[in-house]
């Protein structure tokens, strides 16, 4: 008893290892199962050998005892006890086959085919046990006179094989319901136990990643409408398109402009809707980059000039001088003239900025997080200017791919 009692410490032992608990409750949980299984397990053994001796002393006395060919039927009865061993253990585990009850709420679902086939199977050995109840002794009976008439019609072996698969029979019935109910079964629990438990961790742990990345998420999303919101507010237009009348009453006033007030008006309105147009169809032709290809591509023509240069304020700020003028000083951009320029549509509804040209040059600062291509509208809209600043020399690799 002793060494069965070593024997199985040492498989719960490796068994143990196998499944590395890992709170205080699962050690008190297993040490409580432990205790119970090596308290339980060699007891059944035990009582399996004593039984299994004491029907082996049927099965090979009876035979030896006879004077007829005994050894012939030693095998006999050995094979036939063990059949009905095996044939009871079979039946006894399924009787006893535990039905797990997984109430927790969980992606890990038990598999409890082998538990329906179990329930299926033993329905129908009760069942056809009981239509068949009174036929049993006729079928023992049966048995044992095919035992007996291939054992040359010996005396009492019609006995002695139906005892012996009525005593196999009750015995591995026996020792499979207890060894399934009371070895297997918190063996099964405790490997459900901890895979249920192991994935609700992980479960709570997806829970709490996905709540971070939703404030994380959020985060950005605030941090990015105060970026666009302070983006706004920096590069406000000097000149508000809706206020274009206002702004054309002061421009005509000037002492060096030449234009009447609707003229003005005229030219820049004109300006306006025209680049509208093209923004429409940047939109959709390109709609990370709007402007680009629908001002001609040139960011010189008719010796007008679109020129910027980038300062970086911070990594994914940078401030952009732009500036128009002449490349011609015979020909220099008109005093007080409005030029129109087309920005990416993050820079407001619509994105344009109108410039007064000082001193034949118009300029303008800008704050962004990132490249774009700027269209211009010189000469009251008789000349198209384009410039990338992705293509300007001396700008980082980010300033390019944002």
């Amino acid at each position: 008893m002793s060494n069965l009692e070593n024997q199985s410490k040492h498989k719960w032992a490796r068994f143990i290892n196998k499944n590395k608990w890992e709170d205080d409750d699962d050690s008190e949980f297993v040490a409580e199962q432990i205790k119970k299984e090596i308290e339980t397990e060699p007891s059944i053994l035990i009582y399996f050998l004593l039984s299994l001796i004491v029907g082996l002393i049927g099965v090979i006395g009876f035979p030896l005892s006879n004077n007829g060919n005994g050894f012939s039927l030693v095998f006999i009865g050995i094979l036939l006890g063990m059949s009905s061993l095996v044939c009871g253990f079979f039946t006894g585990t399924l009787f006893g086959m535990p039905k797990r009850n997984a109430t927790d709420s969980s992606d890990y679902t038990l598999n409890n085919s082998l538990v329906e086939i179990s329930e299926w199977l033993t329905k129908i050995i009760v069942g056809l046990g009981l239509v068949n109840l009174r036929e049993i002794p006729e079928y023992l009976y049966n048995l044992g006179q095919f035992v007996k008439k291939d054992s040359n019609n010996q005396s009492y072996v019609d006995f002695y094989a139906m005892s012996i698969l009525v005593y196999f029979s009750v015995l591995g019935l026996y020792v499979g319901y207890n060894y399934m109910r009371l070895v297997l079964s918190p063996k099964y629990k405790i490997v459900d136990d901890n895979m249920l438990k192991k994935i609700e961790q992980v479960t709570e742990k997806l829970k709490e990643t996905k709540k971070e990345n939703v404030k994380l998420q959020d985060e950005i999303s605030i941090k990015s409408d105060a970026a666009q919101n302070l983006l706004k507010i920096v590069n406000k237009p000097d000149i508000p398109i809706e206020d274009i009348q206002v702004k054309s009453a002061e421009i005509a006033n000037r002492p060096d402009v030449n234009e009447t007030q609707s003229d003005i008006t005229s030219y820049v309105n004109n300006m306006v809707n025209d680049a509208q147009e093209k923004l429409k169809i940047g939109l959709q032709t390109n709609p990370i980059d709007p402007q680009l290809g629908q001002w001609g591509g040139k960011a010189i023509n008719n010796e007008r000039e679109l020129s910027a240069s980038v300062t970086e304020i911070s990594k994914g700020f940078y401030e952009i001088d732009l500036s128009v003028k002449s490349i011609n000083n015979d020909n220099p951009l008109n005093s007080g003239e409005v030029i129109l320029l087309a920005l990416h549509d993050t820079f407001g509804d619509p994105p344009f900025r109108l410039l007064t040209v000082e001193n034949g040059t118009a300029q303008v600062k800008l704050i962004s997080y990132g490249s774009f291509t700027i269209g211009a509208y010189v000469d009251r809209g008789n000349t198209e200017l384009e410039l990338n600043l992705a293509a300007l020399p001396n700008v980082s690799e980010y300033f390019k791919t944002h």
